[in-house]
């Protein structure tokens, strides 16, 4: 039997964010955050389980608790900035889409495999494992925080523009202090 190399990407972690309001969108960033197998600590998304919304519908009713395949998300500085030329917007900050990481290095990161795995070493030295699972398909939700930030429409509408570009969800493998 063979097996498959594993490929290394170097890439950074440029910011950390908490979603702590729940009917909010808007994540804020932190120098630094704690993890565990739920989750970022503080965020709206960590837990082992969640409920079912809209999303979920073609599979179950909604409001039935799910395994939590979206503990965190990421997005890329890369495809930020494609998706902000695109919309022609003077900013478009991981915050407005509610990220919980920024990474700089992935110019294709929504293209990673699903169940690619993200080694990351935390300032105490401590290897922390991040797993993608599924893609974050763009919504209307961002669509609205990123309309509010300016006065004038944006050039090309956010879920058009930020298709392919919206980064992942994903799932924790190991805990540890993040950053």
């Amino acid at each position: 039997m063979k097996f498959k190399k594993e490929s290394q990407i170097e890439a950074f972690v440029v910011g950390v964010f908490i979603s702590e309001t729940p009917k909010s969108l808007i994540s804020t960033s932190y120098s630094g955050i704690d993890i565990s197998l739920e989750g970022f600590s503080g965020d709206k998304h960590s837990g082992f389980g969640r409920k079912t919304d809209a999303r979920d519908t073609h599979r179950y009713k909604k409001g039935t608790v799910v395994w939590n395949s979206r503990q965190w998300s990421a997005v890329s500085v890369e495809e930020l900035q494609f998706v902000r030329e695109k919309m022609d917007l003077p900013e478009l900050l991981p915050e407005w889409l509610g990220a919980n990481l920024c990474i700089q290095g992935i110019p294709a990161f929504t293209q990673l495999k699903p169940l690619t795995q993200l080694l990351f070493i935390s300032k105490t030295n401590e290897e922390t494992s991040l797993i993608v699972y599924e893609e974050n398909f763009p919504c209307i939700g961002p669509a609205r925080v990123i309309e509010s930030q300016f006065d004038f429409k944006a050039k090309v509408p956010f879920v058009k523009a930020a298709m392919g570009k919206e980064g992942w969800w994903d799932g924790l493998r190991k805990q540890d202090e993040f950053l």
